[in-house]
């Protein structure tokens, strides 16, 4: 609906204090031609989060895993097994 809509352009996004907290990993997975989310605003929420991986996909929007499933399914299974691996669980 148009207000969500408003709500959430509207909201903070900038809160390096918080993300920098977050000692997880985080796969950021982006596209080239994203206009909700600008390469500069990935770059800085990149750059703030201790364990963060970023994946670009050029000229893809805001959705890399509807416009590219497959890669994208691909990197994030590669990613939660390297991670779930290095935390000790089973394979």
């Amino acid at each position: 609906p148009p207000y969500a809509q408003k709500a959430i352009r509207a909201r903070d996004r900038n809160r390096p204090d918080v993300v920098a907290k977050l000692a997880l990993p985080v796969l950021v997975s982006r596209g080239t031609e994203d206009w909700i989310i600008s390469g500069e605003e990935t770059a800085r929420l990149v750059q703030a989060l201790p364990n963060a991986v970023q994946s670009v996909y050029d000229a893809t929007g805001h959705m890399p895993f509807v416009h590219h499933p497959e890669r994208f399914n691909t990197e994030l299974a590669a990613f939660a097994r390297m991670h779930w691996s290095q935390a000790g669980r089973p394979q």
